[in-house]
């Protein structure tokens, strides 16, 4: 191989990857934690290197030419070898001190992984934990989190879960609402009381049916809704309408159960690493520590 051939710039071709993946020169540079006009050079540079144009100039978004779009496959191409190198230096770490971030729902991260983490920091205070709050899955492999609770049973099989318990899930509403709109003694009772969505209307009506909770609401009847669960909760306590919760969770908001025998749901509880990393021995501690006190929470 001639390596003076390669004059090839990773830098640059990261500011790329990333301007087309944040869709801006400014949302890139936020990302990248650079500034707007850097950013920009390095793009002008890896033009300049390649002797090609890889954005459209003068549209509102950054269009991609020909050249970048075949850019972009090869740079994405990299980028994954690269995350890959980074896992694997990562799972080779010996010290059990560093940073680890953990991601699951804003509802579960608030009432379970206090407690667990405050465990995790009286045995190992040297290592740092960092809670990504956050509904969506994040992408273990690219580094978004080391760690995710997620309820589905659909793990990637590039990444390692474990099932550690299930929480029921009913309908609930707060006390006031049903005493003022009568407790529903039906499936069809139900439907005349107002739905508080756990998101778009659309996702939450093929969520009811796919398991078999929606007594035949449709989109227009979801007014109001929150893909934040503890904005959710907040919802129906403060009497807006019913809405779907972990029975854990609507007992802090002292939340009745609606229909319970006829509407109810098994939420999983997994807790996912990625496979390199469940080699590393921080990573390791954090997610042993986790297991063991969320297996206990969710049994107790």
């Amino acid at each position: 191989m001639k390596w003076n051939a390669i004059t090839f710039d990773w830098n640059y071709a990261r500011a790329f990857l990333v301007t087309v993946q944040e869709g801006s020169f400014s949302a890139a540079a936020r990302a990248l934690g650079a500034t707007q006009p850097t950013l920009s050079r390095q793009i002008t540079q890896l033009e300049e290197q390649l002797g090609v144009t890889l954005f459209e100039r003068g549209t509102r978004s950054m269009a991609l030419t020909k050249h970048g779009a075949e850019l972009y496959e090869q740079v994405h191409t990299m980028a994954q070898a690269a995350s890959t190198l980074s896992l694997l230096a990562a799972g080779r770490a010996s010290k059990l001190e560093g940073h680890v971030k953990v991601t699951a729902t804003t509802q579960f991260a608030a009432l379970y992984l206090p407690k667990a983490l405050k465990a995790l920091q009286a045995e190992t205070p040297e290592i740092s934990v960092e809670v990504i709050a956050s509904n969506t899955l994040e992408d273990l492999k690219n580094r978004d989190a080391d760690i995710a609770i997620r309820h589905t049973t659909q793990i990637p099989g590039d990444l390692y879960g474990e099932h550690l318990g299930d929480m029921k899930g009913y309908y609930f509403a707060c006390p006031a609402y049903l005493k003022d709109k009568g407790i529903p003694k039906s499936r069809e009772a139900l439907k005349d009381l107002s739905m508080i969505g756990f998101g778009e209307p659309s996702f939450v009506i093929e969520m009811l049916e796919r398991y078999g909770l929606n007594p035949g609401w449709t989109t227009g009847d979801i007014m109001i809704g929150s893909s934040c669960g503890v904005v959710m909760a907040e919802m129906i306590k403060s009497g807006l309408g019913v809405g779907l919760l972990p029975e854990p969770i609507a007992k802090l908001y002292d939340l009745e159960p609606v229909l319970s025998d006829i509407f109810h749901i098994d939420v999983p509880v997994w807790l996912v690493t990625h496979r390199e990393l469940k080699t590393n021995p921080v990573i390791q501690c954090v997610y042993k520590a986790l297991h063991q006190a969320l297996s206990t929470a969710l049994k107790a």
